[in-house]
């Protein structure tokens, strides 16, 4: 062999060398964007599901104060009633 082959050999390795490094760049590039986007959709999940319980939880909030309301409504009610008709048998008396 001579120079001028030994050398062609030699250029053409590192140019093999050279596609193959880019090569693995590319994938190691995209596996760190599959990774990136798949933690990115994690992340999208629970925050979703946090949503989801902060919602539920105001709703329940509301509920028992509308229930709590409604309760009191209903014994204010049932005590003005009492006073109407304590009120009613005292004139009824008198």
């Amino acid at each position: 062999m001579n120079l001028k082959e030994v050398e062609d050999e030699v250029e053409e390795e590192e140019e093999e060398d050279k596609i193959k490094r880019k090569k693995k760049k590319k994938k190691k590039k995209k596996k760190k964007k599959k990774k990136k986007q798949k933690k990115k959709e994690k992340e999208k999940r629970k925050k979703e599901k946090e949503e989801k319980e902060k919602r539920r939880k105001r709703r329940r909030r509301k509920k028992m104060i509308k229930e709590k309301k409604n309760k009191n409504n209903e014994e204010n009610q049932k005590t003005r009633q009492t006073i109407t008709n304590k009120n009613k048998t005292r004139q009824i008396e008198t």
